[in-house]
């Protein structure tokens, strides 16, 4: 009788906020990014409450570092909960929990408040416009709200709100911190069906072609006394085995240059050595994390707390932070005793232990980039990370991922440029053998694209593909087709 009482509630919810513009859906995991997408966050209702007409959807849990507790879990980017009323009203709570209302039903040139300051001064919001929008592919009906104030704190040029239809939130502040804004949230991603920017899969993670090599270095040592090693690794792709449809063998060769050091930075020994070695990457179809950007989860098995940070770096890779932090204990006294939305943790006495790995579409995860750092007071601490070692193309070469233009492949008969593109791909065949036919596939495995040649060049136009990665085939006469990877970018 639960489960169904729970299924009927969640109906009722569905039919009910589906005849009003949208905040947030209940049934979507939305992605937004900042204007330089340096931090792409997400929205998702955990659970579902509907008290006397009024659903209310509750939020997964943040972990903040910038309040008075030294980690503190709380409401995510949108706050702890929304309360949306029948007539279209949608309530927000910010930090200190005060409410910022939207009417999603207003019409166009209606005005209604949004929030009212403790001095009792307000925001208010005016619909100035209503339009269809392609909104990550679909057309949508879009409004702006634009927001106006009696308040000299109100200081934003030309701030607003823009609801989809269908969409929820396409363009919106941190809810959480208002009436701060600090950042314009823009929609860039959504799942079911995923679309835009999204959490990567390990098979977009882990996917490598043979010939291609990572160049790297690492090091271990006491912060202390600068006693430790160094490796400088070139590491060469072999040889590639689909275990489909979810599993994939490499055979690789290693080349690893190792170094000690004893308290200075000249070191004291040198020594290399080659080998070959093994790799398999299971569940290809899966998030490389189940939790959102920005999501707290703390497992109480391992005392860790654990959260991800979703961006864009400086060379326009997707890249997933995920921080690992371990010993640390919850406090019972938060400074604000009648907050119950918020927890506060600290690390425990002298010691505590972090890790980051981070995942970067067809690069690596935590067999490759990472950071760790083991650290007390009074005590011996130790260091440990991963850094690429750069080519002559500088950092945005491609001074992650070396083996996309730099490696030489002697099987491959063609070349292709650029890579990435964000318009057309030209193929070229390397020994003037025509090239019969091309196929580009999704990383989801579906073709996009399929060409007869030919010709010993031909020009791909792509400027109708999604940003991602794509595997390109290109057919020989009697020859076994080649395969290379080709990044998409917008």
């Amino acid at each position: 009788m639960k489960l169904i009482l729970t299924l009927s509630l969640t109906i009722i919810a569905n039919c009910m906020i589906g005849q009003n513009y949208q905040c947030i859906t209940s049934d979507q995991i939305n992605y937004f990014g900042t204007s330089t997408l340096d931090n792409i966050v997400a929205t998702r209702t955990d659970s579902i409450q509907v008290i006397d007409g009024d659903s209310i959807f509750y939020s997964f849990k943040t972990a903040r570092f910038d309040e008075e507790c030294p980690v503190t879990v709380a409401g995510p980017w949108f706050g702890d909960k929304v309360i949306i009323k029948p007539d279209g009203q949608n309530i927000f709570f910010n930090k200190v929990l005060d409410s910022v209302f939207i009417e999603t039903n207003a019409h166009l040139n209606d005005t209604f408040l949004v929030y009212t300051y403790p001095t009792g001064e307000w925001i208010k919001g005016t619909v100035n416009l209503i339009e269809s929008s392609t909104i990550l592919g679909e057309i949508d009906s879009v409004k702006t709200i634009d927001l106006f104030s009696n308040s000299p704190e109100f200081d934003v040029l030309t701030p607003a709100i823009k609801l989809g239809k269908n969409s929820g939130f396409v363009q919106i502040f941190s809810l959480y911190d208002f009436p701060g804004f600090n950042n314009t949230l823009t929609l860039v991603g959504s799942e079911f069906p995923r679309v835009g920017l999204t959490r990567r899969k390990r098979g977009e993670i882990f996917d490598f072609q043979i010939g291609d090599s990572l160049n790297y270095s690492t090091n271990e040592s006491n912060t202390n006394t600068n006693i430790g090693t160094g490796h400088r690794i070139e590491l060469s792709f072999t040889e590639k085995t689909l275990w489909w449809p979810d599993s994939v063998t490499y055979k690789t060769h290693i080349t690893d240059e190792k170094s000690n050091f004893m308290g200075s930075p000249i070191p004291t020994s040198v020594t290399t050595l080659e080998y070959d070695s093994e790799m398999t990457f299971y569940n290809l179809d899966a998030y490389v994390d189940t939790h959102l950007p920005s999501e707290f989860w703390y497992d109480s098995t391992s005392n860790a707390l654990r959260y991800s940070v979703l961006r864009v770096d400086y060379c326009g890779r997707l890249v997933e932070d995920l921080h690992y932090m371990g010993h640390i204990i919850r406090m019972y006294d938060w400074p604000e005793v009648d907050d119950t939305t918020r927890e506060c943790y600290v690390g425990e006495a002298f010691y505590i232990d972090e890790q980051t790995y981070q995942y970067i579409e067809g690069c690596g995860g935590n067999l490759f980039p990472q950071f760790v750092n083991y650290h007390g007071t009074g005590g011996p601490s130790a260091g440990g990370s991963i850094n690429w070692i750069s080519n002559e193309k500088g950092d945005c070469g491609n001074y992650l991922y070396i083996g996309v233009d730099t490696t030489t492949q002697t099987s491959f008969n063609f070349n292709v440029y650029p890579n990435p593109t964000s318009d057309f791909l030209t193929i070229t065949s390397e020994k003037d053998e025509p090239i019969w036919y091309i196929t580009l596939t999704s990383m989801n495995g579906d073709l996009v694209s399929s060409e007869f040649v030919d010709d010993i060049s031909y020009q791909l136009d792509c400027n109708t593909f999604k940003s991602g990665n794509y595997l390109l085939q290109v057919f020989f006469i009697n020859k076994e087709p080649e395969n290379k990877l080709i990044t998409i970018v917008r």
